[in-house]
């Protein structure tokens, strides 16, 4: 499974999502790539709002998404950090 995840510096929703991650790890076999909008990698994707989340190429979320989306989504993708 891969999770690509594209966002923009000052972006109060990327910052939302980012907050989210941080509680989050990547399960074994799970692929997250963190890009940046502009960089040459996150211009493959068809995307027009940030966030911008893919999941296995597909796109998920695409600019501002509720909280409950959001967290179903990455606990689908990773699992809670053992604290």
């Amino acid at each position: 499974m891969k999770l690509t995840i594209i966002t923009k510096p000052l972006c109060p929703y990327c910052g939302l999502l980012a907050e989210y991650l941080a509680r989050y790890q990547a399960k074994e076999g799970t692929e997250l790539s963190l890009l940046e909008d502009g960089q040459p990698d996150a211009q493959a994707y068809d995307y027009y709002y940030l966030p911008a989340v893919f999941l296995d190429g597909r796109r998920v979320i695409h600019g501002k998404t509720d909280k409950k989306e959001l967290i179903a989504l990455l606990e689908q993708a990773m699992q809670k950090k053992q604290e």
